[in-house]
């Protein structure tokens, strides 16, 4: 069997160098694919943003954000042929972003922003390729400038790969590269980004055959995982969005123990540089790893992972070892066999020794055991059945013996039985750990445990620490000194779930034990409580009520036993100086006399006796005025025992009542002769209360509005803008602590109205109930009408205001009185001149003239409204509106187009006083212009630049009745009008510009 386990341990050590050779070829041979792999897919954004950089400095594209179209086709070529990149972007130095991104379900989208003038517009490619503006709902500029792969590529100068993160719009895992471009003058312009998509680097990890459970991932040196062979997200979804896992918290077992033990051997995982061969065991199986650092130049540094299981190429050794164990098995249970047959014969013998030995332990005595074929056996066997026979005579005498005791033993025990019945007390012995030892079974109630469960515990397994150390205390005492302790202590009963209260005895019997006798005394100690307690709060009241008590002995001369600080305060006796006195000791004998006779007569009738205004003239004080209350105590026959006396101070409180009565008296003439008008009134409205004053006010004498309803009497039922008031009076009764202050119209007898501001004041009764409103009244007609003509002319003014400059440029003028001023790329400008107006003037008188203008121009303000255009001024004959600011709108060189054609169909109304038609001169031109506010006196809204210029040279430059425009314009409105092509005219201080003319509307010239 040695020699048959000896070769299966050699063949399967040889088995187990064979597969570390086999895989660790294997383990080279997959990371080296994975880093041919890898090194062609992380060099794809570099190549794309180089690319990119390229059609800066060859002059395709200019770098600036506005000029954003060729950019942005570039990015969606790219996007298509490189499947691996989610995003390509560019963002310049002035906060611009022109981005292109793939969505989850592979569409292309770009996003296009400019920060000045402020811009911005998602796109998307049609199925014909074609560019198309997708609906925004909740899109918001931000500042790229703030972005981390931004800041990262301008400060390090280089191209730098920023952090994984996670993409929101495909959840999914994406890696930037960031690339810094330069302008001519070595400054920065911008950064270049693409970013690639992780989920294409997982997808070739699951293809790689590796073994049958081997596995491949990747990630950072911070542990966070970049891909892997086996998990379909290398992340956790939570609440719709991703957040990446570190591989030692990866649900992938073999991941996570493989990464946990790179950690555990390489806690610092930067100082892996060179590739490693590892092996590490899980569930008993040998894990065979390769680990590979792979970088590059731009910030890379990731680790490659590559984990195989030995149990792969195991299986076939395994087998063969399996085989051989079980040979060697099966030769292990024939020599068993054997050898059970022959100890069996020599161990039958002793076997019926030992049978017959536990027998007599078990108290069986008589037994014998026969004699073996062995002589030793023979010989052990004659001595057993010696002491067998022995041991029957001597138990048989011993049990006789104990049957006397046990029974004087069981008499004892009854008796005591019998007095722990009788008793009530709780009774146990313990040791001197406080251990219970034994608990007669007394009174169960009393037991904070069963007494069965109690036994073996000590008082540290039943009670808190602090009360297990005291009675500890008292058993080391009573054994120590060897005398009765004597206590009261209390136990929380978990079972009743309330406190009992005992008083114990601790008695030493022995050297090491105590007797604790106790008994229940919760019920004495419950009435002491409250006997202490309700002791304590009649002397708390005593003592504590601002009123004078005090007691006389009706049994000892009416002798004071009671004097409280109220009385000491109110008579000015301190109680040291009065209790054991009675009357005469202390007060005048007239004095004395009149209290003892008022005492007697107390006693004879056994009524109580109340002084409602008692006048005392104290020899403590000059006068004295008190409410004095009289009781009479008896005892338990019925006797009179005590009188209690209860005297009230009310010389303050009569003199404050004096003073009231005063007081109000003069309230009254104050209230008739005030100057506001004050009324009270109840809920459903009635008046119960009016002064001279609101009788003057209102028209009314006291006899005519007192119990009449406010409402059509002194209130309308409606107000003259035709307000519903008995909805406002019910609303104030409803809730009058929020109709405080209320204004509303009001009207006088002779039917004149007037506004009056009210001051409402809710009186309630002790319930809490509303019983009356007193209101006092403030006439504000004067007030109303000043504001209402301050509110007609800030209107006027308001209207004025927006004749002279657009909407948007007043409000921000009254917000600020500082500098008006805005740039827009883009807008479309048109001057209009009338022809021939320097010889109509001549014929036309200054009031004529002034009024055909006034006609015209009135007209085009018309117009210019009904399609949102901005007229800027008139300058003589010329009018000049703009399209496109102060609010950009996309269509702003059409709208002019089709104003211009307007102003021809409206100027043909009118005519020269000779009957001869007034025909118009119209230039449109189409750029950026400068608008602002200028100046601090009669200030407009004006617009300056080459734009302005080259609109009013086609106006001065066209014909009449012809509408000239630039090439620019042309450009913009050329889908949807019909236009003539004019040629190439010189333009001062522009030189050549070929021109067109504006003839009408393609879809008009289609109906015809």
């Amino acid at each position: 069997m040695v020699a048959v386990g000896l070769t299966g341990w050699l063949s399967v050590r040889n088995g187990q160098r064979a597969v570390n050779d086999v895989t660790g070829q294997l383990r080279s041979e997959v990371t080296a694919r994975i880093q041919q792999q890898l090194q062609e897919y992380i060099t794809r954004p570099e190549t794309v943003n180089q690319l990119n950089a390229n059609t800066v400095q060859v002059g395709f594209w200019d770098g600036q954000g506005q000029n954003w179209e060729p950019l942005l086709a570039t990015f969606k070529q790219q996007m298509t042929l490189f499947p691996e990149l989610s995003t390509l972007q560019f963002g310049s130095v002035a906060g611009d972003l022109i981005s292109v991104k793939r969505l989850a379900d592979g569409t292309i989208q770009g996003w296009v922003q400019l920060q000045n003038p402020p811009f911005l517009r998602q796109l998307q490619w049609d199925q014909a390729g074609e560019l198309q503006a997708v609906p925004q709902t909740e899109a918001r500029l931000i500042d790229v400038r703030e972005q981390l792969w931004f800041q990262e590529a301008i400060a390090a100068d280089r191209p730098t790969w920023g952090n994984i993160y996670t993409r929101i719009e495909t959840q999914s895992l994406a890696h930037p590269l960031s690339q810094p471009i330069d302008g001519p003058d070595g400054a920065p312009i911008g950064v270049f980004s693409a970013e690639l998509q992780l989920a294409s680097l997982g997808n070739f990890l699951k293809i790689l055959e590796i073994s049958a459970s081997g596995q491949a991932f990747i990630m950072e040196r911070s542990g966070l995982l970049v891909a892997s062979s086996t998990l379909d997200q290398p992340f956790l979804m939570t609440y719709g969005t991703t957040l990446r896992i570190k591989a030692i918290n990866s649900s992938d077992r073999l991941l996570s123990e493989t990464a946990t033990h790179l950690q555990t051997r390489y806690p610092d995982l930067t100082t892996l540089d060179r590739p490693q061969q590892l092996e590490f065991f899980l569930d008993n199986e040998r894990q065979f790893i390769q680990v590979t650092p792979l970088g590059d130049d731009q910030g890379l540094d990731w680790l490659i992972i590559v984990v195989v299981p030995e149990a792969d190429f195991m299986e076939r050794i395994h087998a063969n070892t399996r085989t051989t164990l079980q040979l060697c098995a099966l030769a292990l249970i024939c020599s068993i066999f054997l050898g059970l047959l022959t100890s069996r014969w020599i161990t039958r013998p002793i076997t019926r020794l030992i049978t017959a030995s536990q027998a007599i332990a078990a108290g069986k005595l008589d037994q014998t055991v026969r004699h073996g074929r062995i002589t030793e056996i023979q010989l052990l066997a004659q001595a057993f059945n010696a002491m067998s026979s022995q041991l029957t005579e001597s138990f048989t005498l011993l049990e006789q013996q104990v049957q006397r005791r046990t029974a004087k033993l069981a008499e004892a025990e009854a008796e005591l039985r019998g007095i722990f019945a009788a008793m009530t007390e709780l009774v146990f012995i313990t040791d001197a750990d406080g251990r219970y030892l034994k608990i007669p079974s007394t009174n169960p109630a009393l037991l904070i445990q069963p007494a069965e469960t109690m036994i073996g515990k000590t008082n540290h397994d039943l009670f808190p620490a602090e009360q297990a150390d005291e009675f500890l205390n008292y058993i080391q005492t009573a054994l120590t000194n060897t005398v009765s302790i004597t206590t009261e202590y209390k136990v929380f009963m978990p079972q009743t779930q309330r406190e009992l209260w005992f008083a114990a005895t601790i008695s030493a019997i022995t050297d090491t034990t105590v007797l604790w006798v106790a008994r229940d005394i919760t019920q004495r100690k419950t009435l002491e409580q409250e006997l202490y307690r309700s002791q304590q709060f009649l002397n708390t009241i005593v003592e504590n009520i601002p009123l004078a008590i005090f007691v006389k002995d009706a049994k000892n001369d009416f002798r004071y036993v009671l004097w409280n600080p109220g009385a000491e305060k109110l008579y000015g006796s301190r109680a040291n100086q009065t209790l054991g006195l009675n009357s005469y000791d202390l007060e005048t004998p007239e004095l004395a006399e009149r209290f003892t006779t008022e005492d007697q007569a107390i006693i004879d009738s056994g009524e109580t006796l109340i002084h409602e205004h008692e006048v005392i003239h104290h020899h403590y004080r000059d006068i004295l005025r008190q409410r004095l209350i009289k009781l009479p105590l008896r005892d338990e026959h019925g006797e009179v025992r005590y009188i209690l006396c209860i005297a009230e101070d009310i010389t303050e409180r009569e003199k404050a009542a004096e003073t009231l009565r005063k007081n109000e008296a003069e309230f009254r003439h104050l209230i008739q002769n005030v100057s506001s008008t004050i009324i009270r009134w109840k809920p459903d409205g009635t008046l119960l209360f009016i002064n001279r004053r609101g009788c003057e006010f209102f028209g009314y004498s006291e006899a005519e509005i007192i119990g009449q309803n406010i409402m059509g009497t002194i209130i309308a039922p409606q107000d003259q803008a035709g307000h519903d008031l008995r909805e406002m009076l019910a609303e104030i009764v409803r809730n009058p602590n929020q109709n405080r202050v209320h204004e509303n119209e009001n009207i006088r007898s002779d039917g004149q109205r007037l506004w009056v501001t009210w001051a409402n004041q809710p009186i309630y009764d002790e319930q809490g109930e509303l019983v009356e409103i007193l209101s006092v009244a403030t006439d504000t007609t004067e007030r109303r009408l000043a504001e209402e003509s301050l509110r007609a002319e800030q209107h006027r003014s308001e209207q004025l205001l927006l004749n002279i400059l657009p909407h948007t440029i007043a409000q921000r003028l009254k917000r600020s009185t500082g500098l008006v001023a805005e740039q827009f790329s883009e807008v479309t400008l048109l001057f209009a001149d009338i022809v021939g107006f320097t010889h109509l003037s001549s014929t036309l008188s200054a009031t004529e003239l002034v009024d055909l203008l006034n006609r015209i121009f009135s007209l085009f303000d018309k117009l210019a409204d009904w399609h949102h255009l901005e007229k800027i001024k008139t300058i003589g004959d010329a009018y000049m509106v703009v399209g496109g600011l102060p609010i950009f709108f996309e269509d702003h060189a059409n709208a002019i187009a089709d104003f211009a054609l307007n102003l021809q169909e409206a100027i043909s109304s009118f005519t020269y006083p000779d009957g001869q038609p007034i025909n118009l001169r119209i230039g449109i031109h189409t750029g950026p212009v400068v608008a602002g506010v200028i100046g601090i006196r009669k200030f407009s809204y004006d617009l300056w630049g080459d734009t302005v210029n080259i609109a009013s040279r086609m106006e001065s430059q066209g014909m009449p009745g012809q509408i000239q425009l630039t090439a620019t314009t042309y450009e913009k409105i050329a889908d949807q009008f019909e236009c003539e092509e004019r040629g190439t005219i010189t333009v001062r201080g522009r030189g050549e510009m070929k021109t067109y003319w504006l003839l009408g509307h393609k879809e008009a010239e289609a109906g015809d």
